[in-house]
């Protein structure tokens, strides 16, 4: 099973949030129902992890803490995008949390991406070169807002793949 350690939004930010890039085409957006802010990114992993896994999160002590999603950016860059993000402002609360959870779960990434974590949320990702430049031009540029939102938990997920794209279901909550 594909896991992820997830922060998630209460439908009233997420749908704020998914409005800020339109459809487009060329681009596929997020379903609103799956926006959330990724900690770590597992990987596969078998229900034995799943299980240490669990045991490891549930150990964190976690303190509710506000934060901040606000304006617009791109991955790689805006110039080429693939991927449109909501950009989440660092605060040490949620830098804390990702570093105790990444430091926990060391042992079970199997992502080779190693480089610093960048908080964001995905909203869009590139299905081909049609519309890149009125994407990267009107949208990222013009759209997008700030909203503060208060974190009250975190939640271990797993992601099944279908042909239609991702599903993700929530196997552990913590608070």
């Amino acid at each position: 099973m594909r896991l992820f350690v997830s922060i998630d939004f209460p439908e009233s930010i997420r749908e704020n949030v998914h409005s800020w890039v339109p459809e487009q085409k060329g681009w596929k957006k997020v379903s609103v129902y799956q926006l959330h802010l990724t900690l770590v990114f597992l990987g596969d992993s078998s229900e034995r992890e799943e299980e240490e896994i669990n045991k490891k999160l549930s150990e964190i002590e976690f303190t509710p803490f506000d934060l901040t999603i606000e304006g617009l950016g791109a991955f790689p860059t805006e110039s080429s995008p693939r991927i449109i993000w909501a950009g989440v402002r660092e605060n040490d609360q949620l830098m804390n949390l990702q570093e105790k959870v990444s430091d926990r779960l060391k042992d079970h990434i199997k992502s080779k991406h190693t480089d610093s974590y960048i908080p964001h949320i995905t909203l869009a990702r590139k299905k081909s070169r049609k519309g890149i430049n009125h994407i990267e031009k009107k949208n990222i540029q013009e759209n997008g807002g700030e909203l503060t939102v208060q974190v009250k938990s975190f939640q271990l997920k797993q992601s099944i793949l279908k042909p239609q794209g991702s599903e993700h279901k929530i196997l552990h909550k913590y608070f």
